[in-house]
């Protein structure tokens, strides 16, 4: 996605009031990660603290 179409997005989830704006990691099938539990749950812990001050930072616009 290049910049003017983020910023788009992000505008219109700050002005759209049923607007959504998901941030994420997709993970496919057969991605080793998906089939080993560990590193599953690593993969979901991390994600969540890298995107976690981004969903804080996004209560404040």
């Amino acid at each position: 996605m290049d910049e003017k179409a983020l910023r788009e997005k992000i505008e219109r989830f700050r002005d759209v009031k049923k607007g959504e704006f998901l941030i994420g990691l997709q993970l496919n099938r057969g991605d080793a990660r998906v089939e080993n539990y560990e590193r599953l749950k690593e993969t979901a812990i991390t994600t969540y603290e890298t995107l976690l001050p981004l969903y804080r930072h996004s209560l404040n616009i």
